[in-house]
C-alpha cells in the first residue's frame, strides 16, 4: 500500500465570509448534512464493493472510517 499525503483544502475568503456571517446552529445544520452525505455515500461504496458481508460488517467498517478519517 502506498503512503498517502494528506490534500488540505482552504475555504475561500468569500466563503470564509458567509460562514462567519451564518448563525451558529446554521454551520452545524450544514456540517451535519455534509457528514451525512459523506456517511452515506461510503456506506453505498463499501456495500457496492462487499456484497457480500453482513450488514454489521458494513456498518462496522464504514463507522471505523469515518472515525478515522479514511476512505
Amino acid at each position: 500500500m502506498e503512503d498517502r499525503i494528506p490534500a488540505f483544502e482552504s475555504v475561500d475568503d468569500v466563503m470564509a465570509g458567509v460562514y462567519r456571517a451564518m448563525k451558529p446552529e446554521k454551520r452545524l445544520e450544514i456540517a451535519l448534512g455534509m457528514w451525512l452525505s459523506a456517511r452515506q455515500m461510503l456506506y453505498e461504496a463499501i456495500r457496492s464493493f462487499h456484497s457480500d458481508w453482513t450488514e454489521d460488517q458494513v456498518e462496522r467498517t464504514v463507522a471505523e472510517r469515518m472515525l478515522r478519517g479514511s476512505t
